[in-house]
């Protein structure tokens, strides 16, 4: 949802590169219905009732097809974004472990963050 609306950012103004979260959690509450929301390939004029709408039919689908590929296995958090540690040089496979039952974000302490897809460090 926040991808959207960067987007819009971006296109109107070279100087505004994003929008932080807190902005656009303001954006959402006190001006809903704001020309930021609404998406230019689409005839009609959306809300942020329409986004977020869409951001969540949009989450339910991400979760049923990982569902589906991973043979109907519940959705956990760390399963879903499956933690890998690498060893410092890529070549040494042996020392890499996938699959570490974690859970948070870049921000905790102890947190991973994503260097690649599907590759997170600890301390980034």
């Amino acid at each position: 949802m926040l991808k959207i609306s960067n987007e819009k950012f971006r296109t109107a103004s070279k100087q505004l590169k994003t929008v932080s979260e807190r902005r656009f959690q303001e954006l959402i509450a006190k001006f809903p219905e704001d020309e930021i929301f609404d998406l230019p390939e689409t005839s009609q004029k959306e809300t942020a009732k329409e986004i977020v709408q869409q951001a969540l039919l949009s989450a339910i689908d991400s979760l049923q097809n990982w569902s589906a590929v991973n043979d109907g296995r519940e959705y956990t958090w760390a399963d879903f974004k499956n933690t890998t540690i690498q060893h410092l040089l890529p070549p040494l496979t042996p020392f890499t472990v996938s699959g570490v039952q974690i859970g948070g974000n870049k921000n905790i302490i102890n947190a991973t963050s994503i260097t690649k897809p599907n590759v997170l460090h600890f301390g980034t």
